[in-house]
């Protein structure tokens, strides 16, 4: 009896949703990049154009490869998140991957990005200007 619990308890963690690649679909970016002095921000605005409160974790590629990683819970329909990056170790290149709040999705690692961004999975330092729709 005990194994058997053990066995339901495993396929219940395998089953819990991944969130997916969001290429826009769910959580629209918009790149900008500003400069003061010698000071350069990178700002990502990110909107949900979903009908559904979604989750979502920005990972935004460093110069020196690794990937830097921004998680906002519970985005609310046709609410904007603003992140700024305040120094100039970035590349400009990112991926979003996001859920419906109430799937309580998992997230890759920022460590998994790097497999990703071989596969094609991470959009360029200069991301296509328009947005699809949901």
């Amino acid at each position: 009896m005990t194994l058997v619990l053990i066995l339901l308890g495993l396929t219940t963690v395998n089953a819990q949703k991944q969130a997916q690649m969001d290429n826009n679909q769910f959580i629209a970016v918009t790149q900008t990049t500003t400069t003061t002095g010698k000071n350069n921000q990178t700002h990502y605005k990110l909107t949900n154009n979903n009908t559904v409160s979604m989750d979502f974790a920005l990972y935004k590629q460093m110069t020196n490869g690794s990937w830097d990683v921004t998680k906002h819970l519970d985005l609310r329909a046709g609410q904007t998140y603003e992140d700024v990056t305040g120094f100039g170790g970035y590349t400009g290149k990112y991926v979003v991957y996001s859920a419906p709040h109430s799937d309580w999705a998992s997230f890759p690692n920022a460590t998994d990005i790097p497999g990703l961004q071989a596969s094609g999975g991470v959009v360029p330092a200069t991301p296509p200007s328009t947005t699809p729709k949901p």
